[in-house]
């Protein structure tokens, strides 16, 4: 309870200071030290309802006062973290709470003091909807991402999409799911393009239904639920029975509904998981100390208690190192690496990232990314000694090589081993390994995008354009799709497909005057002049005060073998900008002396 208060001391110095704090995840909504302002918010979830079981069991006045103190702060930075699951988890959590005491209190004050926070609650709702248009409400950072909840909204189609996405692959393999920590293999195969707007990667189902249908099954599902049914049954009988209290019924059982609530948007991680199985332990205590029975007794010589005691404590002392220090020690070196690398010394990052892989088995995928990153931006700086740079890429290649045989149904593995090679120079190595992503994840544009490039690269114009094209036509929102299928149209010099595509481009706003004068850059690139003086005048139709389009169209004319076109666009960029005139004139004089402006 008090280290809440402390979590929430730190978060307040970091919200309120004028001091610059690292921020981690949370951008301008508090996260404190937990990385995300989604994991503050399902911990102080937490606190708020022991906060009130405390108040509510505390019979010493000064007692309840800070109970009550600790409840509101802690009420407070769960608003202040603006997670919208988490918030109205808690208020729907409460709610219930208020409820099911006010039916289950035998003292008329309790009761009275639950019929007003019904009341209040319910006077906050009403509140709330008729006043959402309010200039308090459209500026609060957490009201108005409450108020701002549809189904239309882009957050919610994305949690729509990665939903559908699930449970497709739930049909797949229904009765015991995908394994833990295998929704990367979903995203991968089950990838809905519609989704190339949001970040390019999800590990979870931001559900806890669908997180446990993908890594249990039914199965997995059934227990997860039976955890949160048999904790109310058994609250509810054991008050039925007189063995507990209402505030244990009331309070725990809103608890728990809020907490799934908020689950069904977010997913558990380490402190969640800890906070819940203390609670449930606790439960698991109320309701079975009545049902105790004598403890069975087993005798042994005090030499056999000795062993057993070393053997035990040994056994603790090695699972400990094992599964909990490694880690934390790879974690830091992790850490270590991407300071050193981010500093400039790149031989201390090189020998961290090394250690952090070869720690613990733990985190070991992210720190093979990072150090696969790490080798791919160094790799093409030439004032970084080569030995480090060459070395960097052998090891990276390597180990994302493991990494792909470890997750070998995983297209981000193969897509890390693939930008590896490329900067290594490894042209080849590095399309099968872009190939066999796409593989396993067929409609994700990124993929697609990176092998049409390599047959571009091999002069394969025809499949890399049919590939761009596949990319395109799964959202033609996706902007930056089409304006890839268009670049390598030009490139290829399909003009009649390019037209096509630039045509549709314009007509739906997609394309910009910017985008035409890159499109007919790579067309004179390509020495395809007809195309590009196309181009050019239709991006001068889109920015006409643009003197560097007709300079490019003048050079494009020059180019083409129309010195007398090219001669008139300079005259025109003159009269559009007085200030060019000399340098426009000097550039006349030369293309009638034959020769090309420079």
């Amino acid at each position: 309870m008090f280290h809440s208060s402390r979590v929430c001391l730190w978060a307040d110095t970091r919200f309120f200071s004028s001091q610059e704090y690292e921020i981690h995840q949370g951008g301008t909504r508090i996260d404190a030290t937990l990385g995300n302002a989604t994991y503050l918010a399902v911990y102080m979830l937490f606190h708020v309802f022991l906060a009130l079981y405390y108040f509510l069991k505390s019979q010493k006045n000064a007692w309840r006062i800070l109970y009550a103190a600790l409840f509101l702060f802690d009420i407070f930075f769960v608003y202040q973290t603006a997670t919208r699951g988490a918030v109205l988890g808690l208020f729907g959590g409460l709610f219930l709470s208020a409820i099911v005491f006010s039916f289950s209190a035998g003292d008329k004050r309790w009761r009275n003091f639950s019929y007003g926070a019904i009341t209040l609650m319910v006077a906050l709702a009403f509140i709330f909807y008729f006043a959402k248009d309010s200039k308090f409400i459209t500026e609060s950072t957490t009201l108005a991402r409450v108020r701002n909840i549809s189904i239309a909204s882009d957050d919610a189609q994305a949690r729509f999409h990665i939903w559908s996405m699930s449970f497709k692959a739930f049909k797949e393999r229904p009765i015991l799911g995908w394994g833990p920590e295998n929704f990367a293999v979903v995203f991968s195969k089950h990838y809905d393009p519609r989704l190339w707007s949001r970040e390019p990667w999800f590990d979870r189902a931001h559900n806890a239904v669908f997180d446990w249908l993908i890594q249990g099954g039914i199965l997995g599902l059934i227990s997860y639920l039976g955890i949160f049914a048999s904790s109310i049954w058994l609250l509810f009988k054991k008050f039925s029975a007189g063995k507990t209290s209402n505030i244990e019924l009331s309070v725990f059982g809103g608890f728990l509904a809020g907490y799934f609530f908020q689950n069904l948007f977010v997913f558990d991680q380490l402190t969640s998981y800890i906070l819940i199985f203390a609670i449930l332990a606790y439960l698991n205590f109320l309701v079975a100390k009545d049902n105790a029975t004598q403890a069975l007794t087993l005798k042994f010589s005090q030499g056999a208690q000795y062993v057993w005691s070393a053997a035990i404590f040994i056994a603790l002392l090695s699972s400990i190192y094992v599964f909990n220090i490694k880690p934390i020690l790879a974690n830091a070196s992790l850490l270590s690496a991407l300071s050193s690398a981010n500093s400039g010394n790149f031989e201390e990052a090189q020998n961290e990232f090394k250690r952090a892989i070869d720690l613990s088995p733990l985190g070991r995928r992210e720190a093979r990314e990072q150090y696969s990153y790490f080798a791919t931006l160094i790799a093409s700086r030439q004032e970084i000694p080569e030995a480090i740079r060459k070395s960097s890429l052998d090891e990276a290649i390597r180990e994302a090589k493991l990494q792909t045989e470890d997750s070998p149904l995983d297209a981000r593995s193969a897509l890390f081993l693939g930008s590896v090679y490329d900067a290594a120079g490894r042209s080849a190595e590095a399309f099968e390994a872009f190939k066999k992503a796409q593989e396993l994840s067929p409609k994700k544009q990124q993929i697609i995008f990176l092998v049409a490039q390599h047959y571009i690269q091999q002069q394969n114009f025809d499949k890399a354009i049919e590939l761009a094209k596949t990319a395109a036509d799964l959202d033609r929102t996706y902007a930056d799709a089409v304006k890839n299928l268009i670049s390598f149209e030009v490139y290829a010099g399909k003009n009649d497909l390019a037209r096509d595509e630039i045509s549709r481009a314009l007509d739906s706003g997609m394309a910009s005057a910017e985008d035409l004068k890159n499109w007919g850059s790579i067309a004179v690139s390509r020495k395809n002049f007809t195309l590009a003086g196309e181009l050019y005048m239709e991006a001068i139709k889109l920015a006409p005060n643009d003197i560097q389009l007709l300079i490019n169209l003048a050079a494009t004319y020059y180019d083409a073998g129309r010195p007398d076109l090219a001669i008139a666009e300079i005259r025109k960029a003159i009269a559009l900008e007085p200030k060019f005139k000399d340098q426009g004139e000097a550039f006349i004089k030369e293309i009638m002396a034959g020769k090309k402006p420079k």
